[in-house]
């Protein structure tokens, strides 16, 4: 069983993780920075296919899914609980 503090802590990190990982879907511009970068990617390490173009509706609901990722580990970080 994992001590309070122990836990905290890990529920503190995994914030931490997803705020870093979601921080680019949080806004239209830095969504477009990263998926130009993935693209480059991808295209360097001369992977099969392409990256698909986004539409209106995709990066609307991208940037949903970041603004609420940010706001949950946000809060996970500052009133971290059991």
């Amino acid at each position: 069983m994992l001590s309070e503090s122990r836990y905290l802590q890990i529920v503190r990190a995994s914030a931490w993780y997803d705020l870093a990982v979601t921080a680019a879907f949080a806004t239209p511009w830095t969504f477009a920075l990263m998926l130009g970068g993935l693209a480059d990617l991808a295209q360097q390490l001369a992977l099969p296919g392409s990256v698909p173009v986004f539409e209106a509706a995709h990066v609307l609901m991208a940037n949903l899914l970041g603004s609420v990722v940010i706001a949950w580990a946000i809060l996970r970080i500052r009133h971290s609980q059991r």
